[in-house]
């Protein structure tokens, strides 16, 4: 969906905001048919990968902000306040919108939503993004995940550390220190400034190297997750059930007048999920004489085993490459 989307925007050369409707959702922002930027609440933006990381101190990114409303551009005040350089903004922007749209995928999209109405972004990216290049480098990571010997879904597998973060390298040892057993790769990412998939990828290889692991369900601390986290596995359907009264953060907003929605109407035009490749695991209590075969039928057979999750995302695309190496 998301690439007949895209396409579609760079035919027309629309300009406006994409909106990604799904389990975390994001946004793309496009001028004449490019990409100048995208976000997501799975992946951090470039006020916390330059914040976090201590390259942009705090002060001067709200100081530049409240600069930018009256005079001009938050990237020009950053720059002039001698905080960065022009090239560092630009790549830190590209980093962003790949690492948001990979986020997204990850996600799920059930719909897209082209608001014609054009957004202040903070940090655009120079010239823009091809879609193709956009989509091309989401293929890519989704493979290389999917390919790592221990697969981590970013936004769900809480983790917990086994071994002691002093003798890691600087860059594992700040995921050691923030894997709680509450936290996912995707909150570690906010903690720590990096991107979510580069983030989830050390954390496959310290899982492989028993330095870290997944905490199973029936372990995990009480309480509610971390906020902005989903409430359920992306990667796996919605039950049937319907609330008598819906709450207001799970109604999808009404689209803005001029908006254009991309929803999927028929299976054929459907994105492929990896959520039907998902066992489903919630106990069930079932009526003993319900379900009891007569002793006159033969026993069935158990049902062949569903392949991993983490082969089917490359799906979400409609193509298949190579595994690269991460």
């Amino acid at each position: 969906m998301l690439a007949d989307t895209l396409a579609r925007c760079r035919a027309q050369r629309a300009s406006g905001t994409l909106h990604l409707v799904g389990d975390l959702g994001g946004r793309c922002h496009l001028r004449q048919g490019a990409v100048i930027a995208a976000d997501s609440p799975g992946a951090p933006g470039a006020d916390a990968l330059l914040m976090r990381s201590g390259r942009v101190a705090e002060t001067d990114w709200t100081a530049a902000l409240r600069a930018a409303a009256s005079r001009g551009s938050h990237r020009a005040e950053l720059v002039a306040r001698g905080c960065t350089t022009f090239s560092e903004l630009n790549v830190t922007a590209l980093m962003v919108a790949h690492d948001s749209t990979f986020a997204a995928v990850v996600g799920g999209i059930g719909k897209c939503v082209l608001d014609p109405r054009e957004t202040d972004v903070a940090l655009p990216v120079d010239h823009g993004i091809d879609p193709d290049v956009l989509l091309a480098e989401a293929h890519r990571r989704l493979v290389a995940l999917a390919a790592l010997r221990v697969p981590v879904t970013p936004h769900r597998d809480r983790l917990a550390r086994l071994g002691p973060p002093e003798d890691a390298h600087p860059g594992r040892r700040a995921i050691l220190t923030e894997a709680t057993g509450r936290r996912t790769a995707r909150d570690i990412a906010f903690l720590v400034g990096r991107g979510v998939y580069a983030v989830t990828v050390d954390v496959s290889r310290l899982i492989a190297e028993g330095l870290l692991e997944i905490v199973p369900a029936h372990r995990r601390p009480p309480g509610p997750p971390p906020r902005g986290l989903a409430t359920r596995n992306p990667l796996r359907p919605m039950k049937d059930t319907t609330p008598a009264t819906p709450l207001a953060s799970d109604a999808t907003p009404d689209a803005p007048p001029g908006a254009t929605s991309f929803a999927t109407d028929t299976a054929a035009d459907a994105t492929p999920s990896a959520a039907a490749f998902a066992p489903d695991t919630t106990p069930t209590v079932p009526n003993a004489a319900a379900v009891a075969p007569p002793s006159d039928l033969p026993r069935r057979s158990a049902p062949a085993p569903r392949p991993p999750v983490w082969q089917a995302l490359p799906r979400l695309l409609g193509r298949r490459k190579n595994p690269p190496t991460p």
